[in-house]
């Protein structure tokens, strides 16, 4: 079964990015990613759907939006299915510059999400994930926070149930960048 058109936005789908403006460079990761792309969808990462208490199926996904001008931003967001994935719904963006991102049901019903940080302003010593909370689901999400002590070299972090009362988390915990590893 191919749910596309069910977890997409009809904008998504024509995004270009700013026209080239600059002569083609083979060696610009920018203008690599930009060539010939025209929709930017993940899922995940990893195997990182959750079903909650409830029966609803939630998954983590990421796209990108022209925010003006042709400057795409990254945006992570959710999908859901409370027929056991017969059908699905676009959920809420969790917010501007997040991406990879995963899921965890708390105690009290709500979801957690951890989301890494794409945000240019921040990089690259200053990137902390992102997290942020939904009280319904998955259909709506508070506004994302940094996690100050969650320090990250823009990668993606997992998080697990260890046990009632405890989340581990687990990701690179370095901001400083060496010329082997840029």
């Amino acid at each position: 079964m191919v749910i596309h058109e069910q977890v997409v936005k009809p904008e998504w789908e024509t995004l270009r990015g700013r026209p080239d403006t600059k002569p083609h460079n083979p060696k610009s990761r920018a203008q690599r990613w930009e060539k010939d792309w025209h929709q930017r969808y993940g899922c995940g990462p990893g195997n990182a759907m959750v079903q909650l208490k409830s029966g609803r199926l939630l998954v983590p996904a990421r796209h990108r939006e022209d925010i003006g001008q042709g400057r795409l931003r990254s945006f992570a967001h959710s999908f859901y299915s409370d027929d056991h994935g017969a059908t699905w719904k676009l959920g809420g963006n969790i917010g501007l510059h997040t991406s990879e991102c995963q899921f965890i049901e708390l105690n009290d019903g709500s979801v957690r999400v951890i989301s890494r940080n794409e945000s240019a302003e921040d990089a690259p010593d200053n990137l902390r994930h992102f997290t942020s909370l939904s009280q319904d689901g998955g259909v709506t999400w508070s506004a994302p926070q940094r996690l100050e002590q969650l320090i990250t070299p823009r990668c993606h972090g997992a998080v697990e149930r260890h046990d009632a009362k405890t989340l581990l988390f687990s990701a690179p915990a370095s901001p400083i960048r060496q010329a082997e590893h840029p």
